[in-house]
C-alpha cells in the first residue's frame, strides 16, 4: 500500500458505490449499487461510447 495514499481521516461514514462488470463476447452487464438501492444494465459487448 501507499502510505501517502492513506490518510489520518476516518472514511467510515463517506458514500460507497459498489460495480459489477460481466463480460462476454456479446454483451456486457453493469451493476450498481449503494448498499439499498440497486440498478442494472446491458449493453452490447465493447460498446464504449455506451459504457461512458
Amino acid at each position: 500500500m501507499n502510505p501517502a495514499a492513506l490518510g489520518s481521516e476516518d472514511n467510515a461514514s463517506a458514500p460507497v458505490l459498489y460495480v459489477a462488470l460481466e463480460s462476454s463476447n456479446k454483451s456486457w452487464r453493469l451493476a450498481f449499487g449503494d448498499g439499498t438501492k440497486r440498478r442494472q444494465v446491458s449493453m452490447p459487448a465493447a460498446d464504449l461510447a455506451k459504457l461512458v
